[in-house]
């Protein structure tokens, strides 16, 4: 299913940014209507809602303490998150793990929650990580992302 979203250049900058430059601890994405010059009709593209600098962490040792009270508005979006997890070897290090996470409370209206749902290929072409489908931001955990990595607790 192909909801005609479109996912721009900034996108894949802020993606590279995370990626490679690991500025970001997270950069939540909305989608949004725009005016198409070329047609002249309207289309639905991924925008920069809200992002957390590494060095803004406000959530102590973990950062998803900040990524949670963020979700909490129960409005659908995506969030590259950049998190550490620990290795799949028993004893190994942490290293930070990319994660798209596809937010859609259930309390989302119903053309929302197909929108964002039939959105998610599109930008995981872009966003090559971890992927994540979530309706409830209770169940966003440590031991999670861990689990989606196969990793060691």
């Amino acid at each position: 299913m192909s909801s005609g979203v479109k996912v721009g250049q900034d996108i894949t900058d802020k993606y590279h940014n995370i990626k490679m430059g690991k500025l970001h601890r997270f950069v939540s994405l909305r989608l949004v209507e725009v005016e198409d010059g070329s047609t002249g009709g309207k289309t639905l593209t991924f925008a920069p809602e809200r992002e957390m600098m590494k060095e803004d962490q406000r959530g102590g040792d973990d950062p998803l303490t900040d990524v949670i009270e963020f979700m909490k508005d129960n409005c659908a979006r995506f969030i590259i998150l950049d998190y550490p997890v620990f290795g799949k070897s028993e004893g190994s290090s942490k290293h930070d793990e990319l994660f798209l996470i596809q937010y859609i409370p259930d309390a989302c209206k119903v053309k929302d929650r197909m929108v964002y749902a039939a959105s998610a290929q599109c930008l995981k072409k872009v966003v090559n990580c971890k992927f994540i489908q979530m309706n409830d931001w209770e169940d966003l955990t440590p031991e999670l992302l861990q689990e989606v990595c196969g990793g060691c607790k």
